[in-house]
């Protein structure tokens, strides 16, 4: 009886062992590329876009220059035609140009 216990045990140990060998090697923990509107404002890897003519625009655009809604709206001053008129033109600068579009959501 102690044999077929150590045999299960053993078995299931070595299953268990094995597929977490196999699930670490095939599959990729990693983080996501921007965790904060602040880490994709200083490290740019991507470049954004929000709606002009908006309250957001007013925000960004009137920032203190060293602020982080500031620094949003610096990438616009330093480069013209990345604003879009409207939500689906943000689809569409996510889609095709690969923009982050950025967008106050109603509560």
């Amino acid at each position: 009886m102690l044999a077929a216990w150590w045999w299960v045990f053993s078995v299931i140990t070595i299953a268990s062992y094995s597929s977490k060998l196999i699930s670490s090697i095939t599959v990729r923990f990693s983080s996501p590329a921007i965790t904060s509107m602040l880490q994709m404002v200083e490290t740019r890897p991507m470049l954004w876009t929000y709606q002009a003519n908006s309250a957001m625009e007013e925000l960004f655009k009137y920032s203190e220059p060293n602020s982080m809604f500031g620094k949003v709206g610096g990438l616009h001053l330093e480069r013209d035609g990345l604003l879009v008129f409207s939500f689906k033109g943000g689809v569409q600068a996510v889609l095709q140009d690969g923009l982050a579009y950025i967008e106050v959501k109603d509560r």
